[in-house]
């Protein structure tokens, strides 16, 4: 049986990574003086560059250095930067629905007022990354490193942050609803006024939350472990206690 499935799954990999190659390879290699949408830009390098408002929908910027460039109001809708270097970058009301930023290195940059609808975080360094204000939900988070992250009054609803490290993330004012936060370590974290309505918790290391008006109806917060909970909530619950799973932090890429 699982012969037969692994028969019917792996041509559907084989076909994405030929689309994805066949895609690269019809994208018109792009102008690093002037770059546009649809183009292959990873041949250029954005270091320390003004890029205010520039539409660059749909382009290629894998592994590409945009360190400290200021991409403030940018379109990148569908970009690919896979591995890409955005270092100390502000990409504040920039549109990057559906982008990929997997394995991308964002310390310190700013995606403040950003739409990151459907977009991709695997594995990206954001240590103190600045998130406030944005919308991004359905996104995905899985296994990034968000130590420190700021991410106020944001909409991550339905994301999915399996195996994030968010050690003392200020998380105030945001929508978790219905996300996934399994295996997430918060420990030191703020949700205060934060919404985890249906949120899955399992696994998850919570020691030392501030809870404060906190919603979670219907979430599996009952199944997670805490320690030192601030928890100031009129309707306060049995917490039970389960081992601490600390960070693997990686080594500074800053």
């Amino acid at each position: 049986m699982r012969k037969r499935q692994l028969c019917l799954i792996l041509p559907v990999f084989q076909f994405i990574f030929i689309f994805s190659i066949a895609y690269a390879d019809q994208l018109p290699k792009g102008n690093c003086d002037s770059p546009e949408p649809l183009t292959d830009l990873r041949h250029c390098q954005f270091w320390n560059k003004s890029m205010k408002g520039i539409d660059l929908h749909g382009v290629l910027l894998d592994g590409v250095s945009m360190r400290s460039t200021d991409l403030t109001n940018c379109n990148l809708q569908g970009a690919s930067l896979l591995g890409a270097d955005l270092r100390w970058s502000n990409l504040s009301n920039c549109k990057l629905d559906r982008a990929d930023l997997s394995r991308a290195n964002l310390f310190h940059t700013t995606f403040d007022g950003a739409v990151t609808d459907g977009a991709k975080f695997h594995k990206a360094y954001m240590f103190g990354t600045r998130f406030n204000n944005v919308q991004a939900k359905k996104a995905n988070f899985t296994h990034a490193f968000m130590k420190d992250l700021n991410i106020s009054n944001s909409n991550l609803s339905q994301s999915n942050f399996k195996y994030a490290c968010m050690f003392r993330a200020v998380m105030i004012g945001s929508d978790f609803s219905g996300a996934n936060l399994e295996y997430v370590d918060l420990t030191g974290g703020a949700l205060e006024e934060v919404d985890l309505s249906g949120a899955s918790f399992s696994g998850a290391s919570l020691h030392g939350i501030t809870f404060e008006n906190t919603i979670f109806p219907n979430s599996d917060i009952d199944r997670t472990g805490f320690v030192g909970v601030v928890q100031k909530n009129k309707d306060e619950k049995a917490l039970k206690t389960i081992p601490h799973l600390p960070c693997r932090f990686s080594k500074s890429r800053q």
